[in-house]
């Protein structure tokens, strides 16, 4: 039994969130928490003991490619070696067929290897070949209607695996060649990792330090795993040629007349597709192994992978064995049909030698390119992280929060969602409750009978104040739109619902979030604006010098009756959490900002 390759599960957001939650005061893994790609999906689901069991069963049931039945190379062809290889009775007619016709030698030589090959095409094609005439026999037209049909079973996957998913795929392939590779890969490049280890570094070596592992890591693949891995895809080049060729122009020759019956189809007006196949099936060379059979297969049906295990299995290995066996069948074609051959026999050419469809050199590029890629999405949410985890410890610090909780019904924001705003709007919540709590009291005396010197400074006063009060508004009517019965959650809801087409869902949602993200930001900014100025007012109130902007006030002493020591105290705390309350957000706004797309 073939070792089927290990799975390892990516626990980077695990990782990550675990290393953060060390140090972190409160939970918002839900900016930071992204889609699970199909890459990561696949992983994932095949990480399970039952599921690598499953793997090894399905391994040891496909019927893989019999190397020494593969197809065969083509020789160059030296015309004196095969002279040299003909009995004395034919050297001696090509001798005299040579001299009463005055050909050359070897041209006579070669007419007799092209009339040999003509001989063993017509035996090796099932329906016969007719040699005089270089024409297909009319059974052959069935023989090429199948040979399209097998081709085309591969269309569906192939466009998925060589199109937008191309390199997750091929990651996935190589994966499943290397196992330990991709272990690696997973675990040593994840930033989140790298920067637990060394929490000294800056986001800047973090990022350095996961590239660089990609580089070291890849470089460790065998020679003869990146052959394999190679081969694998090439083949898929070929496969799809193969899929979206033209089968109809070979079709059409068989069947001249509309509605008739098939004819012979004479080799000279197929020549050009016949030397496009050559091609292709010269490419297909060696064999790819059965590792890409199960991979498509596991591709295939990746959505069903966490269903009832019996049932997976037999899914599953129905689909390898019946990719396996319409590749056997093909593969077959070309051998009951020598393309290359028959287009040396049309152009009557010994010396032609089909030029193999490229296709899987840049495998290599297409499988570190994911992989630097991924690290640059997980640095990414790292950096993010980092940064929001510093502005929370902040708030944590300096005003006295809890942690950082998402604004209340507010669309799901941060690196992946549409929105962007909710985290600072639930922020600045909480600064809202802190302020009803523990600053109201002190900023609503000096507002009622705080006696300013500066006729400038009571108009400043009074337009904090009412800012104030308008943020309390503006934020307690925002969580009320925001609930299921809100006209704003209302709108979320519907835009979500499950009958809606998803282009449209999308189109809804990122309308509404511009609506609400935009307001949002206006309230935030408002609010650092209102903090800082009661900030600069307390600061002046308690620090003032004469001929500063912000003075010291006439009554001070009296705000805090039989007290004024400890109001005065209280005054202290109420100007560092208003500056710290307007840093933060700020900064909040700030991190927001650098999301993609901002």
């Amino acid at each position: 039994m073939r070792r089927r390759p290990g799975f390892v599960k990516d626990n980077r957001e695990e990782h990550g969130k675990n290393q953060i939650d060390r140090c972190r005061p409160g939970v918002y893994d839900w900016l930071t928490m992204a889609a699970p790609s199909v890459f990561d999906k696949l992983v994932a689901r095949l990480s399970s003991s039952e599921r690598q069991d499953m793997l090894r069963r399905i391994a040891s049931s496909v019927r893989t490619a019999d190397p020494e039945n593969g197809l065969e190379e083509d020789p160059v062809v030296d015309l004196e070696e095969p002279y040299r290889r003909m009995s004395l009775f034919r050297r001696l007619l090509i001798f005299l067929l040579a001299f009463f016709t005055g050909r050359e030698r070897l041209s006579v030589v070669e007419g007799y290897l092209l009339r040999d090959l003509a001989r063993r095409a017509a035996s090796t094609i099932p329906h016969g070949f007719d040699t005089a005439q270089q024409a297909f026999r009319p059974g052959s037209l069935d023989d090429f209607r199948t040979l399209a049909d097998r081709a085309r079973r591969f269309a569906g996957i192939l466009a998925r695996v060589m199109g937008r998913e191309r390199r997750a795929f091929v990651s996935f392939l190589a994966g499943l060649h290397a196992p330990e590779v991709q272990q690696r890969l997973v675990s040593d490049t994840d930033p989140f990792e790298i920067g637990a280890a060394q929490p000294e570094l800056k986001d800047g070596d973090v990022r350095r330090r996961a590239a660089g592992e990609v580089d070291s890591i890849t470089s460790t693949l065998s020679p003869e795993i990146r052959s394999r891995i190679y081969t694998d895809v090439r083949v898929l080049h070929q496969l799809m040629t193969l899929s979206a060729f033209p089968f109809d122009r070979l079709v059409g020759v068989f069947l001249p007349v509309s509605g008739g019956e098939p004819v012979p189809a004479p080799l000279s007006r197929m020549v050009d597709e016949l030397a496009r196949l050559a091609s292709v099936y010269d490419g297909m060379r060696p064999d790819p192994s059965a590792v890409l059979f199960e991979a498509l297969g596991l591709y295939q049906n990746q959505d069903r992978l966490d269903e009832d295990d019996e049932a997976v299995e037999e899914l599953v290995r129905r689909q390898v064995e019946w990719f396996a066996a319409s590749y056997a069948e093909i593969r077959q074609f070309g051998r009951a049909y020598p393309f290359a051959d028959l287009v040396r026999i049309a152009h009557a050419n010994i010396h032609y030698r089909p030029v193999a469809a490229g296709g899987g050199e840049d495998w290599f590029a297409q499988w570190k390119g994911f992989w630097r890629d991924r690290v640059d999405d997980a640095w990414r949410r790292y950096s993010y992280r980092r940064r929001v985890d510093a502005v929370v410890s902040t708030a944590v610090s300096t005003l006295g929060l809890t942690g950082a909780e998402p604004f209340p019904g507010y669309p799901p924001s941060g690196l992946d969602d549409p929105a962007r705003h909710g985290l600072s709007m639930g922020v600045l919540r909480a600064v809202m409750e802190l302020y009803e709590r523990e600053l109201s009291a002190p900023i609503g005396a000096l507002y009622r009978d705080g006696e300013f010197y500066k006729a400038d400074n009571r108009t400043d006063m009074d337009r904090a104040w009412h800012a104030v009060q308008r943020l309390r508004t503006d934020v307690a009517n925002l969580e009320v739109r925001l609930r299921p019965t809100g006209d704003l959650g209302m709108a979320w809801a519907q835009s979500r619902e499950e009958t809606l087409p998803p282009e449209t869902a999308r189109e809804r949602q990122l309308a509404l979030v511009a609506t609400i993200d935009g307001d949002a930001s206006a309230m935030v900014r408002r609010a650092v604006e209102t903090f800082h100025l009661i900030g600069e007012i307390l600061e002046g109130v308690l620090y003032g010098t004469v001929g500063g902007r912000y003075d010291t006030i006439a009554n001070l002493s009296e705000l805090g009756g039989r007290s004024p020591a400890e109001f005065t105290k209280r005054f202290e705390e109420a100007h560092v959490r208003c500056k710290a309350a307007a840093g933060v957000l700020s900064d909040l706004l700030g991190v927001e900002a650098s999301v993609e797309g901002a």
